[in-house]
């Protein structure tokens, strides 16, 4: 998947409908047959490389999102505070959406994740 690549000399042929992970270094031409699926990179040294209604995904790390407050960090009776910075994460609240708004204390953070991983945001604590 991410950081593993596959070197081969020669030709390179990605059957009719088989799915693939990881990067390719070719020496030679990279066919990608009828309805594969690529997650990673396919790179020829020295050859043309052919695409058949394929999917390709370059698998690239996730990045942690930044959570900022716009209020108080403390919650008075009453009170609430939204929280932005969501990038197609998930909160730990299980909500999707850029931002949230909090009307209790508790730890409050997102969670992005890619097929090379995750990686958590900063956490915004309140009492």
């Amino acid at each position: 998947m991410c950081n593993v690549y596959w070197q081969i000399n020669g030709e390179f042929d990605l059957g009719d409908f088989s799915v693939f992970q990881g990067t390719l270094l070719v020496n030679g031409a990279i066919n990608l047959l009828e309805g594969s699926t690529l997650t990673g990179r396919a790179l020829s040294q020295d050859g043309a490389i052919s695409l058949h209604s394929n999917v390709i995904t370059i698998g690239l790390p996730a990045v942690a999102a930044v959570i900022t407050a716009n209020g108080p960090t403390s919650i008075c009776i009453g009170g609430s505070v939204t929280l932005s910075g969501n990038v197609d994460g998930t909160w730990n609240t299980g909500e999707v959406t850029p931002s949230i708004t909090v009307t209790t204390g508790g730890d409050y953070f997102v969670t992005n994740t890619t097929v090379c991983g995750s990686e958590t945001s900063n956490h915004y604590s309140n009492c």
